[in-house]
């Protein structure tokens, strides 16, 4: 047999799970050239000109990729929008060129790189992530300012496995048809596998890199297994066409545990192209959309009329059920124009960029309640920590109700830094629900910028701090009949589940593919033992204690229910 058409199997690390099967696209690596010769004088400001053009064409391109990106696409999106829009950068880059007459490329070079081998020099496998991620983008910059094409194609062919050593977020939100992606530098934490792991997609890392002789050639990805076949035999086939069977069930949205118990489920949503995925999987729940990233990239607000359209568009597709829509949460990662802010994750976010400009809550206001006449609607107040901010909103929103002449909507709050866990108690009688924001509550625990990947492994998504305030959160919640809900990526973690459910948080929400993996493995629970788990948890000294109690109860029930397979 001729060895092209051979079959061929490599072990691989699973950085994405699932199985896949398509066609190799080999993306080549980039080799630049740096031209170093300097420019003569009377072509610098020139220069300096072509550079902030580039830039802006490059913020742009990637403000186009808003719409069709998730949650977590848009907050990197947003990410890389406000370091190449940052002015001390911009600031070093023009430097470079007025005062050693650099070229563009190699001004961008002489900036990104020694933040690149600072990164390295401090060992840390976790920075060098990062490392890797920033050199790609020097190279992708670089690129564009000596006009070469991009190696990734406009269009790939159907069910294109992406071959690349190293693949960028952006570069993955850019293309369309990719059913698999085998990379050899990454892990599971980078941007690239939590991206693709939220679209479904199934990245693997293959630590013998031999890339050439798999484009062009049908590949396999069986995640079971952990093996990447090449040429796939008839045995292989018919094993991917046994996996597709025995797919996960259709999600529902309200999954009963093993003893009976209810948990409502609910999908994460920030643009209008994932209506298409909850279509796909029969979805009818919107527990979160996230308004202010339908509009990210717009220096202006559309007005109320404008506003109104496009909520509208999630209504038709959700009738008759009702949406969650949390009010404009602007600042930090998600800002509407430029920020002028020092610090603008501790500034003018949420409500309180609605106390300082209250047309942006009216206008928000007024569109939700025309689309209340027709669909029902529930409204979810983002970055609340005390009365005074609540009661505000209140009288905001009455003079509207009685325009309109609607009963007030359900109103729920974020519970997302430990002062709205602590004054819950004090903000319950003016509330319907709550819905605790996990990503930002670890962030303000901690003081850790949650985009921050390296900071982010020093304070895993499931700690100590955080489970004590959620339980803190949770018995005033309870106390208060208030129904309890869970929005930040922990709702779509398998590992955290069993905690959440014995914490009795009773609604997760979260990104799409997430809800038939979370929807099934709560059919396998019981209730009653994940409340053991709890109290055992509770009593854990350090994070690793607690990620092997978690790791040993899964791998115990996973070993039972195979018993009971048997």
């Amino acid at each position: 047999m001729n060895n092209q058409s051979a079959e061929q199997l490599y072990a691989i690390e699973m950085l994405s799970p699932g199985s896949t099967l398509g066609t190799g696209v080999f993306l080549p690596p980039q080799h630049l050239y740096l031209d170093r010769r300097k420019l003569a004088q009377e072509q610098v400001e020139q220069e300096v000109s072509k550079l902030n053009t580039l830039l802006e064409n490059q913020c742009q391109q990637w403000q186009g990729l808003l719409e069709k990106a998730d949650t977590t696409g848009q907050e990197l999106i947003e990410a890389d929008l406000m370091l190449l829009q940052d002015p001390d950068l911009i600031e070093e880059f023009e430097h470079q060129i007025r005062c050693h007459r650099c070229k563009i490329p190699h001004a961008i070079s002489n900036v990104l790189e020694p933040m690149v081998a600072d990164i390295e020099e401090l060992d840390d496998p976790n920075l060098a992530k990062r490392a890797a991620e920033l050199r790609g983008l020097c190279r992708n910059l670089i690129a564009l300012a000596q006009n070469r094409p991009s190696r990734c194609p406009e269009t790939l062919p159907e069910n294109s496995i992406v071959i690349a050593e190293q693949v960028l977020p952006s570069e993955f939100l850019a293309m369309d048809n990719i059913a698999g992606l085998v990379i050899a530098q990454g892990s599971s934490q980078d941007h690239l596998a939590i991206l693709a792991r939220g679209a479904g997609i199934p990245v693997v890392r293959l630590p013998n890199w031999q890339p050439k002789g798999l484009a062009g050639r049908p590949i396999l990805v069986c995640g079971a297994r952990k093996l990447l076949v090449v040429n796939p035999g008839d045995e292989n086939l018919a094993l991917f066409e046994s996996i597709k069977t025995d797919a996960l069930p259709t999600p529902t949205p309200t999954a009963l545990t093993q003893d009976g118990h209810a948990i409502h489920l609910g999908a994460n949503i920030a643009s209008t192209a994932e209506l298409k995925s909850l279509s796909n999987i029969h979805w009818h729940q919107i527990d979160l959309l996230r308004t202010e990233l339908l509009f990210l990239g717009q220096s202006v607000l559309p007005d109320a009329a404008r506003q109104q359209t496009t909520y509208q568009t999630f209504a038709r597709a959700m009738h008759p059920e009702a949406i969650t829509y949390r009010l404009f949460d602007f600042g930090s990662d998600k800002q509407l124009g430029k920020s002028e802010e020092a610090n603008p994750a501790l500034g003018w976010r949420g409500i309180r960029s609605g106390m300082r400009d209250p047309k942006l809550y009216q206008e928000q206001l007024t569109a939700l309640l025309n689309v209340a006449q027709n669909a029902p609607i529930k409204l979810l107040l983002p970055m609340v920590n005390q009365r005074e901010e609540l009661i505000w909103f209140l009288e905001l929103l009455e003079p509207l109700l009685t325009q309109f002449k609607l009963p007030r909507p359900q109103l729920g709050i974020m519970v997302e830094t430990p002062a709205c866990a602590w004054n819950l108690a004090n903000m319950a009688d003016l509330i319907d629900f709550i819905s605790i924001g996990s990503n930002d509550l670890n962030q303000y625990l901690f003081g850790a910028d949650r985009l921050d990947s390296q900071l982010m492994t020093l304070y895993p998504p499931l700690n100590l701090g955080l489970l004590s305030q959620l339980k803190q959160i949770t018995t005033v919640a309870k106390q208060h009949k208030l129904p309890i809900g869970l929005c930040g990526e922990l709702g779509g973690d398998i590992k955290a589940l069993p905690i959440l459910l014995g914490l009795g948080i009773n609604r997760l929400s979260m990104p799409v593919p997430q809800l038939p993996h979370i929807c099934d493995a709560i059919t396998k629970f019981e209730l009653s033992k994940c409340r053991s788990l709890l109290e055992q948890a509770l009593k854990c000294h350090t994070n690793q204690e607690l990620d092997n109690l978690v790791s040993e109860f899964l791998q115990t029930h996973s070993n039972q229910k195979s018993e009971q397979m048997r």
